[in-house]
């Protein structure tokens, strides 16, 4: 799924597939052959799934709604107020569930399997409501299932067709709300292409081909541009990372994509704004959501360098490297985002924030504050040239520590100096110098690396002292020689 079209139905299309089933259920209450083919758990827990947790409660407002019109229409009767409070009771719990399910990412499946749950339950509920409150039932086991099964004689039709055409009722509306859906993305698919021409026009030749789209982020407000999936590999937002495709020659013009959009999104926040309309959402979630993509696509770059270090890879990371550290260290200094910050700190909203929400606006409020917010022009200039030096020492440090690592290592031709190693890290220390052409099986070789997995067990098994202070002196001193020198 392409997450940057919506999730769900929008809320105009669902209300009007909410709207017309209700109003079919009181339409085909005067007719007999329509006995219960209303969807009403469909419309309750399926529903408050595509609503999702902030208007989980509006189904059970249409269907309240209609049950007060249908005992108005039928005259009512002695059970009817009873019975009202607890479908509504029971139409409640079903739409809470409905809208925490909501959360999870295969709507369709969840939504049917959920509904039909519902439906069953819903049945079993009533007829026990109607085996309890009906006097023609016996008050015994037999007299329950007989109020679940046929009803009361003389009632046509038998009360468990009524569950049969409920859970018909409940696929059908599931079904129509599934091709809603589908219909919507086709929509939203079509219509994005005139977006994406426009952007195309106002950005360089190297960018046109990789803006294909123009996605409305959801619950945000904010167009962005929507890459393919093979454009961007180091942006795809899928759960699983497809590592192969994060090859160094992808880094660059994939950070710089992601530049771009977190400056565009940070630009947006710092425009001019009327603090009476600012709100959690925002302005701290939003300033969340503008490094979102450059802070994962970064971060895959960092753990490449971590597990896979090359010098293609090192040279990219170095290339992006002050760009990053730029965007990064600009942020708390901008003076028109500190200035909107500041405002919505003062904001009725923000003072009656709690737990988390508080403590998120506290600490991004000290983070600035921190990071030099409130400092004058010139130490705010002094103070990003000291951050990207630092951040340039930083990866530098890094680098000598890895290279000075790799270039040590101690070739042994005789293998008198291991005694007491077993045999299975001795043949380890072969495949190190096979490795490097050293050794053959008619004459081997030995080769001690600072690879963890190479050198431990020569400190924990060798008998040789001198050999195991060599290697201590080895690893403890990466960093302090040569080339690699970190204490200049």
């Amino acid at each position: 799924m392409n997450p940057a079209l919506t999730s769900r139905p929008s809320l105009k299309w669902l209300l009007q597939l909410l709207l017309l089933t209700v109003g079919y259920r009181v339409v085909a209450s005067s007719f007999d052959f329509l006995g219960n083919t209303a969807p009403l758990m469909a419309i309750t827990f399926g529903g408050a799934m595509l609503l999702g947790v902030r208007f989980w409660w509006l189904p059970v407002v249409l269907l309240v709604a209609s049950d007060l019109a249908l005992g108005f229409i039928h005259g009512g009767g002695s059970g009817v107020g009873s019975y009202t409070l607890m479908s509504s009771v029971f139409y409640l719990f079903v739409a809470f569930l409905g809208g925490k399910a909501g959360r999870l990412e295969k709507i369709w499946p969840m939504m049917w399997c959920g509904t039909l749950l519902c439906g069953v339950l819903f049945y079993v509920v009533a007829n026990t409501y109607s085996w309890l409150a009906w006097p023609g039932y016996a008050m015994t086991p037999a007299g329950w299932m007989q109020a679940q099964t046929t009803g009361l004689p003389g009632i046509n039709p038998p009360a468990w067709m009524f569950l049969r055409n409920a859970l018909i009722a409940d696929s059908i509306w599931c079904a129509a709300a599934g091709l809603l859906y589908l219909a919507q993305r086709r929509a939203e698919t079509l219509s994005v292409a005139p977006s994406a021409a426009r952007l195309a026009s106002r950005l360089p030749p190297e960018k046109i081909s990789i803006c294909s789209a123009i996605a409305l982020r959801r619950g945000a407000g904010i167009y962005r541009p929507c890459m393919s999936k093979t454009a961007h590999p180091f942006l795809e937002n899928e759960f699983h990372i497809r590592w192969s495709k994060l090859v160094p020659e992808a880094i660059e013009p994939d950070i710089r994509e992601a530049l771009v959009r977190a400056q565009e999104h940070i630009n947006r926040l710092s425009s001019p704004f009327e603090a009476s309309e600012l709100t959690f959402e925002n302005t701290l979630v939003e300033l969340e959501r503008a490094t979102e993509e450059l802070s994962m696509a970064w971060g895959r770059v960092g753990h490449l360098d971590s597990v896979r270090n090359c010098e293609a890879l090192r040279t990219a990371q170095n290339a992006m490297l002050p760009e990053v550290t730029q965007l990064y260290s600009r942020i708390p200094l901008n003076a028109a985002l500190w200035g909107r910050l500041k405002a919505y700190s003062q904001t009725a909203e923000a003072a009656a924030l709690t737990g988390v929400r508080k403590r998120f606006l506290d600490e991004t409020m000290k983070d600035f504050i921190s990071s030099g917010a409130d400092l004058p022009g010139e130490k705010k200039t002094r103070l990003e040239e000291v951050q990207s030096e630092l951040a340039r020492i930083t990866q530098k440090f890094s680098e000598n520590v890895l290279d000075s690592t790799n270039a040590w290592e101690l070739v042994l031709e005789d293998d008198s100096r291991l005694a007491g190693l077993p045999e299975t890290s001795r043949a380890v220390l072969r495949s190190e110098a096979s490795a490097k052409g050293l050794s053959t099986d008619e004459a081997p070789v030995y080769r001690i690396t600072l690879k963890a997995p190479v050198y431990f067990p020569v400190l924990e098994y060798a008998e040789d002292a001198t050999l195991r202070e060599q290697v201590w002196r080895g690893s403890i001193t990466v960093g302090h020689r040569g080339d690699y020198d970190n204490t200049d």
